[in-house]
């Protein structure tokens, strides 16, 4: 069906695994749309990362595990399976992931040059 997309959670299991600063990770990138715009599946093993400046804007939605995050100001969030949030561009923050979490994601990455 053109331009229609399923997004696969099987998918990961043919992707290799990525060293990503602190975290193991795989990658089922499935959709792109131009202008930084993708769309697909992400998991990884427990992990806490502080991110200065997160580096795209983002809308997940978990599909198993929990993340917890964490702003300068000392809010916290937890999510777990089911739960769609997002995150802004620029937002800083701590990943708190105590456990594998697999992922829905779309992205919107900056332009190079």
């Amino acid at each position: 069906m053109a331009g229609v997309t399923r997004l696969d959670p099987t998918a990961l299991a043919q992707q290799p695994d990525v060293q990503e600063g602190p975290a193991l990770t795989r990658t089922a990138e499935q959709a792109t749309f131009g202008d930084g715009l993708s769309a697909g599946v992400w998991s990884a093993e427990p992990f806490v990362e502080h991110i200065p400046s997160y580096p795209c804007d983002e809308i997940c939605v978990l599909l198993e595990g929990t993340l917890i995050l964490r702003t300068p100001d000392g809010a916290a969030q937890t999510f777990r399976a089911g739960d769609a949030f997002s995150i802004a561009k620029g937002t800083e923050c701590t990943w708190d992931q105590p456990e594998t979490i697999r992922k829905v994601y779309v992205i919107r990455e900056p332009r190079e040059g």
